[in-house]
């Protein structure tokens, strides 16, 4: 093992300052650390060091995202290939697409509210007497059987007020249902990762052939779903933000929109899956599916109850 010279011994001129190794050329086989000279010790020296560190970071993740964004699959297929240290980590991009999403308006669809999660007797309950629901609203809940876990989780909705209403006379499922919403959508944006696991167990199932393991699918999900998340805060909140607050009337090229807006999604994500994957359009095309397929598991079985077992938990 080499010996790291002692403070008041410091390493000859040919050797490495940090590690002592004798050094061969400009930076140090050993630790990587560059060979020393006296320039480094001048405060020049010193601010310029700091300016390339945060230049590199910020050029690691201004690259990355422009690859996220506009070249499908390449951020993965790169991973893939081992060509990783210029490029942000896939869990820092998530991570970074997950707290910009975290701080923007919920997305109803990610976001159900109390009356969306229950079954339509418990949610009749829960509506204010001061802003009932609209008649077809009513007829609606009136049939409905809430969501895939409700019928697990309703018994549970059911003790937990009776619980409550022991303690609390006044306590009711309305108060329940505005307790809930009030923290439904924090406990949502936080739970968004789970999504991932199941797009990349699907994608793992559509290119098993492809002898991946499951974290390099993982990262394949990542990418995708953090592409999802910064979509949908720079094409959908513009359209929300200009429907409410101009006079702009949306409503006339809904259609159009719909179309550009589903089409551009549905094509990054096949074009990333060839990419990603280096397969032709037909597997693409599978991964494409298979991806649509995981979102919609993912959002109706796993994170709709995971939001609403969780949220019930903090209220």
């Amino acid at each position: 093992m080499t010996r790291v010279p002692p403070m008041d011994d410091p390493p000859p001129d040919d050797a490495c300052r940090n590690c002592g190794t004798p050094l061969r050329g400009a930076f140090c086989h050993a630790c990587g650390q560059k060979r020393f000279i006296d320039a480094d010790r001048r405060l020049g020296h010193l601010i310029g060091e700091g300016f390339r560190e945060l230049s590199a970071v910020d050029g690691k993740l201004w690259r990355s995202l422009r690859m996220l964004l506009f070249r499908p699959g390449l951020a993965s297929r790169e991973y893939l290939d081992g060509r990783r240290v210029r490029y942000y980590s896939p869990i820092g991009l998530f991570v970074l697409a997950n707290v910009l999403y975290f701080f923007a308006p919920a997305l109803s669809d990610f976001n159900l509210a109390f009356a969306d999660q229950v079954p339509g007797r418990i949610a009749l309950q829960a509506q204010d007497p001061a802003h009932p629901f609209p008649p077809a609203r009513r007829e609606y809940l009136r049939h409905s059987g809430g969501q895939v876990h409700s019928r697990w989780t309703a018994p549970f909705v059911e003790g937990l007020v009776a619980r409550r209403h022991a303690n609390d006379p006044s306590y009711d499922v309305r108060r329940l249902a505005s307790d809930y919403d009030r923290e439904a959508g924090n406990v949502g944006k936080t739970l968004m990762i789970a999504h991932v696991p199941v797009i990349a167990l699907v994608l793992a199932l559509v290119y098993v052939r492809k002898r991946r393991y499951f974290a390099e699918h993982f990262v394949v999900a990542l990418h995708l779903f953090a592409f999802v998340l910064l979509f949908v805060q720079i094409v959908f909140w513009p359209l929300h933000w200009l429907s409410d607050h101009t006079s702009v009337d949306l409503s006339i090229a809904r259609i159009p929109i719909v179309l550009a807006v589903a089409g551009s999604l549905l094509g990054y994500i096949l074009v990333a899956c060839r990419t990603a994957y280096r397969t032709g359009w037909p597997a693409a095309v599978a991964g494409l599916l298979g991806v649509l397929g995981g979102l919609f598991v993912a959002n109706v079985v796993v994170y709709r109850a995971l939001q609403f077992l969780v949220t019930l938990w903090l209220v």
